[in-house]
């Protein structure tokens, strides 16, 4: 379970990002040659979203064109990376050789899909205005485009095992 808020600013608009996930995984190991160092393969599963919010305070281009704060009202919307995410990964692990105290350790990347973002325009004059409307489809791919680099998650794990 990830939660953080971030700012962000795309294009001159500046975002509150809130990220939410919530995942869990599966995972299968292999140990080449039968020693500690390990390959692991697996998936997360779960939700992987960031929540978006901004509060135009001065004029701001959305898509292609200018609006004014009354215009626009507030922004809200999300990108959402699916609720799949394929994982690879290398790791260290000796519990399992002999007795005693040991310890696990692993690095790895999910790979999530492409951002889908959807945005809308609440308590703007323009709010449900068409070319507002197309302008925030333009905006949502520039937002898709920017936020592509969070669909790679990165994964690390230790742990302090003892065996009888």
């Amino acid at each position: 379970t990830l939660n953080f808020d971030h700012d962000q600013d795309v294009d001159d608009i500046n975002y509150t990002g809130e990220v939410d996930s919530d995942v869990f995984g599966a995972f299968a190991q292999y140990h080449p040659g039968g020693g500690s160092f390990f390959v692991t393969g697996g998936a997360l599963f779960g939700e992987r979203a960031l929540g978006l919010d901004a509060q135009p305070t001065g004029p701001v281009t959305v898509g292609d064109q200018t609006f004014t704060p009354a215009q626009v009202g507030r922004l809200e919307g999300e990108a959402d990376f699916g609720d799949f995410a394929p994982v690879a990964g290398l790791g260290w692990d000796n519990t399992f050789q002999g007795p005693g105290w040991g310890w696990r350790a692993m690095a790895g990347v999910a790979i999530g899909q492409e951002p889908d973002v959807s945005l809308v325009s609440v308590g703007g004059t323009l709010s449900n205005d068409p070319t507002l409307q197309a302008e925030l489809r333009e905006e949502e791919a520039r937002i898709e485009e920017d936020a592509d680099i969070l669909r790679f998650y990165p994964i690390v794990q230790v742990a302090l095992t003892y065996r009888f």
